[in-house]
């Protein structure tokens, strides 16, 4: 469904992302791990073509962008099947929990109706359902995620990029995010979950990628990860 080959981004002299090779099936469940400044976040934002990739090749339900020349038409086509949950929320702060799950869909062309009525359902799904006129300033930090996860699946993409969905979130607060997620896991989204919650990962994927200085270290189901004999991710799992 998705593949990466080569994926290389330099910011100046640092060297970010060195050459990622990775394969994703439809519906497949995957986390990538690894410390701070291994180049995940790096790696999702090239993937939603938020960042100017200097190389690479990404192949996605059959079409092929070359990822270092992508025109403004390519990177509206990758995001409209990929769609990103930022850890910092990104909403609105000048629209209501509905406005800004409907924003995307009616910049899509879609009448302002049938967009409050998708963002309406998308909303109580994710148990916003007495939040719809709340602007983000009057919601947790848990529940503006949730409202960034809605307005994620707004326009059914297929794939669904999470860049540390609970980084920015107080302790109490993770559990919600986390669990929304998983009720998507039981659908049939793909979903690219950066994170540093081990416990949801080894739950929640189908494999784990381990990121170390910009490349792939390891990668394998949860149990060939969490029993691995790579001493870098022995020593990130603290094992």
């Amino acid at each position: 469904m998705i593949e990466l080959k080569n994926f290389k981004k330099s910011f100046g002299e640092l060297e970010v992302l060195k050459g990622i090779d990775l394969s994703i099936q439809k519906g497949e469940i995957i986390s990538i791990i690894g410390a701070s400044g291994s180049g995940k976040s790096t790696l999702l934002r090239l993937i939603n073509a938020l960042e100017q990739a200097d190389d690479g090749v990404m192949t996605l339900n059959g079409k092929t962008y070359e990822m270092h020349t992508l025109k403004e038409k390519d990177k509206r086509a990758i995001r409209k099947q990929a769609s990103m949950v930022f850890q910092n929320y990104n909403l609105f702060k000048h629209k209501t929990a509905l406005e800004n799950v409907m924003e995307g869909l009616i910049v899509d062309g879609m009448a302002k109706k049938e967009a409050v009525v998708i963002a309406t359902e998308l909303l109580t799904d994710v148990g916003l359902l007495d939040k719809l006129s709340s602007y983000p300033s009057q919601l947790s930090g848990g529940q503006q995620q949730r409202v960034g996860i809605a307005r994620a699946m707004a326009l059914k993409p297929e794939i669904i990029l999470f860049d540390e969905p609970t980084s920015a979130l107080d302790p109490e607060l993770v559990g919600e995010v986390l669990e929304t997620i998983k009720q998507l896991a039981t659908h049939e989204t793909t979903l690219i979950v950066v994170t540093h919650e081990m416990k949801f990962a080894r739950e929640i994927s189908d494999r784990i990628v381990f990121m170390d200085a910009g490349a792939i270290s390891a990668e394998g189901s949860t149990e060939e990860i969490f029993n691995h004999s790579n001493p870098r991710l022995k020593a990130f799992l603290g094992l």
